[in-house]
């Protein structure tokens, strides 16, 4: 019977392995260094606060519900400690989701099987996933994106000053969660969840400041 994750990392390896997908590989790098621990979206919502001064208490709340939204994902995922999609396989046949990194691994070594794998992973038994990954990050944990949480969550809040802007939200928020599965970070499940996590904070915070 085959598993939810083994089905998931097909369709990752599936997408990775499109010339629309590989082309987009750069984007999917800039939107991960501006969306990486919520830092972008935090400096965007306090330039609004610093430019629409009227409305910097709105705004600074705004900032804040971004920040609850990633802080909420990084909590699960602890709690959750699911293995990001291209974790290696230890001997016990366990997958790898311990401490430590998540190291970029398209440019290393592909085997027979299409799985990119170290020399340190081959000498200790330990067998690599078939997907690329293009990004880095400090933890080896991958449900849910926090990417796609404080994205969604920013999308929802920051929009709300500008609704003539939905149409733009829609689009980057959906660009946030297909480069995270392009660069081999996260799950289409991570993103969903990471999706409804941005929903629960972002849709109440403007409830209450424009509501």
């Amino acid at each position: 019977m085959t598993t939810l994750r083994a089905s998931e990392t097909s369709f990752i390896v599936a997408v990775q392995g499109t010339r629309v997908a590989r082309t987009l590989v750069p984007a999917g790098k800039a939107l991960s260094f501006f969306g990486e621990h919520a830092a972008g979206w935090i400096l965007l919502g306090l330039l609004g606060a610093g430019i629409d001064w009227s409305h910097a208490g709105a705004w600074l709340l705004s900032v804040l519900a971004v920040i609850v939204a990633h802080g909420l994902s990084v909590v699960i995922k602890r709690v959750v400690r699911r293995p990001r999609p291209g974790a290696t396989v230890g001997a016990d046949g366990k997958f790898d989701a311990g401490k430590g990194g998540y190291p970029v691994t398209a440019g290393g070594r592909v085997d027979a099987r299409g799985s990119a794998e170290t020399g340190e992973q081959r000498a200790s038994g330990a067998v690599a996933s078939a997907v690329k990954v293009y990004a880095s990050a400090p933890s080896k944990l991958s449900f849910p994106s926090s990417h796609a949480s404080s994205t969604m969550a920013a999308c929802i809040v920051y929009t709300a000053f500008f609704p003539w802007l939905w149409p733009v939200a829609v689009v980057v928020a959906l660009a946030m969660g297909f480069s995270r599965v392009i660069l081999g970070m996260h799950f289409v499940t991570d993103v969903l969840a990471g999706y409804a996590i941005g929903l629960i904070v972002g849709v109440p915070t403007i409830l209450l400041l424009h509501g």
